[in-house]
Formats: C-alpha cells, sequence, structure tokens
C-alpha cells in the first residue's frame, strides 16, 4: 500500500511495488501458457504429441503390460488415453483409440450413433484352463497349458493376469488358429505374475466362439512344491470399444493340473536303445530317477 498523502511515508516506493506484480503476473502468465499446452489434450493422443496415431496405441497397450494404474499416468495423458472415461486403462481403451485413427469415432462405424462405451460383466462367457501336454527334460519339466475361451459376444482383443507358484515360470506363449492377425504380448508385473495382452490395431475378431485361444508354456523347477496356477484380471474388448469382465466371482483355477509334479534335475532321459537324450521324444523313453529308479514313458 502507498499512502502519497502521508509526508512522512517511509515505505517501498510506486516503482518497486509496480514491478514486483509485474513479475508476479509474468510469472502467472508463463505457467498459465505451460498449462495450457501440458493439459491439454486430444482425445486418443495419449502420448500427448497432438495427433491419434498407432504410437497412441502402443502406449496404452505399454501402460497396460506394466499394470500402471490410473493416477501414476499424468493428468493430460490418462484422460486422452481412457477414451471410455471410465478410470480404467484396459485393452478397451485400445481399441477406442483404434477406431478413432480408422473411423474418427471411438466406438467405430457400426455405432448407430456416437456413444460412450461401456463396461459389462461377461457371466454368459467362460475361460478355462487346462494341462495340454507334458515334457519332461533333464532340465525339468515344461508344462503346456491351454486357456480357451468360450464367448457369446464377439472379442477383438483381451488382457488377462498369470498367477504362477513358486517353482513355476512362464516360458513363452502363443496364440491358436483362433487368432486373426492379432499380437500376444507378455509381462512380469511382480514376481509370478505374468500381464498378457492380446491385440490387433486392425481390431479383427478372433476367429471363432469357442475353443483354446492362448497356449501357455510353463517351466517347472525342482523347487515347485504344489500349489495352483490361478488367472485373474481378465478383460475383453468387443468393436465397439466395450469392456467385458470375466472374473467379477474370484480367479480362475486351471482343471486338470492337480498331477503336476516338478521333474528332478537328477532325472536322465534314454532311449530304448541306452542312448542319454534331453528330452522325452515319440515312441518309449526310459527314465532314471533318484536311486537309480528306472521307468518306461510312453509320447
Amino acid at each position: 500500500y502507498i499512502n502519497y498523502l502521508e509526508e512522512s511515508y517511509t515505505g517501498p516506493s510506486a516503482w518497486s511495488i509496480l514491478s514486483e506484480r509485474i513479475a508476479k503476473l509474468q510469472a502467472d502468465a508463463e505457467q498459465l501458457a505451460k498449462d495450457v499446452v501440458e493439459l491439454a489434450y486430444i482425445q486418443g493422443d495419449a502420448d500427448n504429441d497432438k495427433f491419434v496415431t498407432v504410437n497412441d496405441y502402443s502406449e496404452v497397450r505399454g501402460w497396460i503390460l506394466k499394470a500402471k494404474k490410473f493416477e501414476e499416468i499424468s493428468e493430460a495423458k490418462r484422460y486422452a488415453g481412457d477414451v471410455n472415461g471410465d478410470e480404467v486403462i484396459t485393452v478397451a481403451d485400445m481399441t477406442g483409440i483404434s477406431n478413432l485413427i480408422f473411423h474418427g469415432s471411438v466406438t467405430g462405424p457400426q455405432a448407430a450413433a456416437p456413444s460412450r462405451a461401456r463396461a459389462f460383466n461377461a457371466s454368459a462367457d467362460q475361460l478355462t484352463v487346462a494341462n495340454e501336454s507334458e515334457e519332461t527334460t533333464i532340465f525339468g519339466k515344461t508344462v503346456r497349458m491351454a486357456v480357451s475361451l468360450d464367448n457369446a459376444e464377439a472379442f477383438t482383443a483381451g488382457q488377462m493376469d498369470i498367477i504362477l507358484p513358486q517353482g513355476m515360470k512362464l516360458a513363452g506363449q502363443s496364440l491358436s488358429s483362433r487368432a486373426n492377425g492379432h499380437e500376444l504380448l507378455a509381462n512380469e508385473i511382480a514376481g509370478g505374475t505374468y500381464r498378457l495382452v492380446a491385440s490387433t490395431v486392425e481390431n479383427n475378431e478372433f476367429n471363432g466362439r469357442n475353443g483354446a485361444l492362448i497356449y501357455l508354456d510353463v517351466e517347472v523347477g525342482s523347487d515347485y512344491n504344489g500349489g495352483n496356477i490361478t488367472i485373474d484380471n481378465v478383460i475383453f474388448s468387443d468393436a465397439q470399444a466395450n469392456s467385458y469382465y470375466l472374473t467379477n466371482n474370484g480367479p480362475i483355477v486351471p482343471t486338470g493340473i492337480e498331477g503336476i509334479q516338478a521333474a528332478s534335475v537328477k532325472e536322465r532321459i534314454y532311449s530304448v536303445g541306452g542312448q542319454m537324450m534331453k528330452a522325452v521324444k515319440k515312441g518309449i523313453n526310459i527314465i532314471v530317477g533318484e536311486n537309480n529308479k528306472t521307468k518306461k514313458v510312453v509320447k
């Protein structure tokens, strides 16, 4: 405050006060300009480069594979990437971005009118996991498991978490013939927990409505002492970027794997002719275990 009428006023000069206020206004204006650039977003522009491209599709897929929480993503990016507005980043947002790239609409050309994508509890759809085959080597055992999906809706993408007990690790994953240009990626998001994402930027539907969709190759180590493999956080998307949650009643426990046992690293595999082999081959195999106990295995 400046009192020009008081002769004894010895406070700050008018110019110093004005200079201080000008500097403050200038700093506020610069921060506002910065916020406009950083916080302004375009729907679907997940990398915030002001264009919606396949890079944004890959950006969101990266968030999902790394299990990033919504609040861990910057404000502009998360609202740009969360194209269906449910404050959860899922494969449905990838589908929505694909629709924006190719059709200019989150829900794509098949929607009767522009609308926001929705989430459904897919009670009519069923995901099951079963032991497909086992292969014993001198280094351990590999179990192939088939993840099958019976779906009433036509899905274009999906994600799930595979939780393995101590002594097991995911050695590989692949898609079945139900894939229709889809790519399957996996990432370990915690000890023994793997996030899988199957998708295609063209939003093709998976072939068929039932049968094996994904094959998992699980290595069973000598330190495996039992425990269930479980699948959780199963979410699929249709072509209109709607989310379908398949595990609302808890994790899925695979069937037919109760008999899995770890192969001892001391086991040796021989052909009927006595030749030592690295793995079980087609035909008759002789396996010599601890204490030189032998057994015949027919593959």
